[in-house]
């Protein structure tokens, strides 16, 4: 949630979802990718945003995943 939020510390953090894969195996390979749909705000979509977030193992199995949705203050 933290990094989340740090994506995006100009908005408020509305709700956040996370999701975990059982079992989960991680190892020392953790892969991270975060998704920032603000672009989309670009092309008429609100001014809410979307971030999604990612972990795989080294195999690039999801171990977990988490989705935070901001609202734009200065909206």
């Amino acid at each position: 949630m933290n990094l989340a939020q740090a994506q995006r510390p100009e908005s408020t953090l509305q709700t956040f979802e996370f999701r975990a894969i059982a079992p989960a195996f991680v190892d020392e390979e953790l892969q991270l990718l975060i998704k920032d749909h603000s672009a989309d705000k670009e092309h008429g979509a609100s001014a809410d945003t979307t971030i999604d977030l990612e972990a795989r193992n080294h195999r690039g199995e999801l171990i977990m995943s988490a989705s935070a949705h901001f609202v734009d203050d200065a909206a």
